[in-house]
């Protein structure tokens, strides 16, 4: 009995010796889509060859997950890129594998760009935001494709000049159904419209929108909007959602205080953060980095908040700072699987359901409303943000519409201006009265015999000495200091002949509480003060908004000066 025991035993122990592609996986197999073989069962060996979709191998057996196959002449493949007809563990199911990147190719070289994409390995989507040249588009393709076995095709948006957004997808895994740009999400004409593809996954037919942004830094309330026209969006989609991109949230890595767009985003969870398990910052400003906060996110919505997910902040040794040939902002991969939903236990505390929105025009932050389409119109009211709206009809540019009531606001400060509305006469401008000129009476002698008066020609005002004249000399709108644009300023000069002081005026930066108001100051003639963003030069005056985020649009934006009585007295566009 005991030598039976015995050889019990060693036949045991020699079972557990067997090494790993021992198992029951063998025979022919058919490749599913091109791919790369490995010297091992891991992505972490090296490339030894490739194959292409629908060849035949040989599996002589698989590690002990039986998740990687080892073919005939020593290779590894992935078992999800083969059909094995036997009975074998099923093999692991693949996953869609997305990178977001902000590559600031502004500021950085398209080759160090290049060569960082490549050195991913089994990324199937490339979300990538400021690609300033359309030559970049097949140079990052390309890099895309290296060491992948696989063919990229690219959809490069039309918005955003020299910050374009750039999706790459490969053609082997997805087919391209559509493609397009929510205008929209370009609440002033001059940032970028979310970029939208439609794909289809090639093997089991999932169907699903693949979305890139990259919203407003320079100005708070045009980003909230952003974030409240994609949570509207997101609402009305009816294929699952995987957005991507750099949203300038700037979730505090320590404490989670974050900007308020990320809540209006998520309202009623219509899109939820793919958050990694670790948070690290995503973006460096000077070193150290000025900032400890997350830019990039990658946000699921629709039947996508329902899949396997994970993602994490890639992170290369020596990453930042960085250089005039890297990125200031690290990569994010995620995740997903759709054929693996999350079980959803009955303690999990229900999703509370989505906060209503209304579905007619609103007023997008507090506003003025005037009796004719233009600021030159008297004022005839005020909107409060969020407040509905009746719109009757628009003038013929269609940038301001007339509502029920006869006044009118500015088109960009309503939500959901419908299309299709008539065209309303604007109404005259009022023309300013003549003022006569004032006459002193001179008292008649009461003893004078009155005499017919001869017509005489009105008395000329005596002219004065001297006159002011205040005027917006110059406005440096595209500020050199990254991100929040300090440096930007906007300059006063008094181009006339006698001096004037400042106190109690205002100068306007283009939006409702972009305002600077001036201290008691006198400006001499020739004497010119600039007015900074968010620095103090003494030497200039000393004055400063103390905004912590760029004011002036880099195109498209008015300042206004007001005298002490609130009368506009200067007004700069560009």
């Amino acid at each position: 009995m005991k030598k039976v025991l015995v050889l019990l035993l060693i036949a045991l122990l020699c079972s557990l010796a067997l090494p790993t592609h021992a198992q029951s996986a063998r025979g022919p197999a058919t490749v599913l889509r091109n791919a790369n073989l490995r010297g091992g069962p891991g992505t972490t060996y090296t490339v030894v060859g490739g194959v292409t979709q629908g060849d035949s191998v040989t599996v002589i057996g698989c590690n002990a997950a039986c998740d990687w196959y080892e073919l005939a002449d020593g290779s590894w493949i992935a078992a999800f890129l083969v059909d094995l007809t036997l009975t074998t563990p099923a093999p692991a199911a693949e996953p869609i594998t997305v990178v977001t990147w902000n590559t600031e190719l502004n500021d950085a070289d398209i080759t160090v760009i290049g060569d960082r994409i490549a050195a991913f390995q089994d990324v199937d989507l490339w979300g990538l935001a400021e690609v300033n040249r359309p030559s970049d588009q097949s140079t990052l393709e390309q890099a895309a494709a290296v060491g992948e076995n696989a063919d990229y095709g690219s959809v490069l948006s039309a918005s955003g000049g020299g910050d374009r957004l750039l999706a790459l997808y490969d053609r082997s895994r997805f087919t391209l159904i559509d493609s397009w740009e929510e205008d929209a999400i370009n609440t002033t004409g001059n940032a970028r419209a979310a970029l939208v593809l439609q794909l289809r996954v090639t093997t089991g037919g999932q169907e699903f929108l693949f979305m890139v942004n990259h919203l407003y830094r320079s100005r708070d309330d045009e980003r909230h909007q952003q974030a409240e026209l994609l949570n509207a969006w997101a609402a009305r989609q009816t294929l699952p959602v995987i957005a991507v991109g750099d949203y300038n949230f700037d979730w505090a890595v320590s404490g989670g205080q974050h900007d308020a767009g990320y809540d209006l985003m998520t309202a009623g969870e219509r899109f939820v953060w793919v958050r990694p398990e670790t948070l690290v910052t995503t973006q460096c400003s000077g070193w150290p980095c000025e900032f400890n906060s997350v830019l990039d996110f990658v946000f699921t919505a629709g039947a996508a908040q329902t899949w396997r997910a994970e993602s994490e902040i890639v992170v290369l040794p020596g990453d930042f700072p960085d250089d005039n040939t890297t990125s200031d902002h690290r990569p994010v991969l995620a995740r997903f699987w759709p054929d693996e939903p999350i079980v959803i236990t009955p303690t999990e505390p229900a999703r509370p359901t989505a906060t209503p929105i209304p579905s007619g025009p609103t007023a997008n932050r507090k506003a003025n409303l005037r009796s004719g389409p233009g600021t030159n119109y008297a004022v005839a009211g005020s909107a409060q943000q969020g407040q509905a709206l009746r719109i009757n009809g628009r003038n013929p540019l269609g940038d301001w519409v007339q509502l029920d009531n006869g006044s009118w606001i500015a088109a960009f400060l309503v939500n959901g201006v419908p299309t299709g509305l008539n065209v309303v006469e604007a109404p005259a401008l009022p023309t300013p009265l003549p003022v006569p000129p004032t006459v002193t009476p001179v008292p008649s002698p009461p003893t004078a015999t009155p005499v017919p008066a001869q017509p005489t020609a009105p008395p000329q005002p005596a002219a004065p000495s001297g006159e002011a004249k205040v005027i917006i000399s110059s406005i440096f709108y595209d500020g050199l200091v990254s991100r929040v644009e300090s440096d930007e300023y906007a300059e006063i000069t008094n181009v006339g002949t006698a001096a004037i002081n400042l106190g109690g005026w205002r100068l306007n930066a283009g939006d409702n509480g972009q305002d600077f108001r001036f201290p008691s100051v006198d400006l001499a003639p020739g004497q010119s003060v600039r007015v900074y963003t968010n620095q103090i030069h003494p030497e200039s005056g000393g004055f400063s908004f103390g905004k912590g985020s760029a004011i002036w649009n880099n195109k498209g934006d008015c300042g206004l000066l007001f005298d002490g009585g609130g009368q506009v007295v200067a007004e700069r566009c560009y």
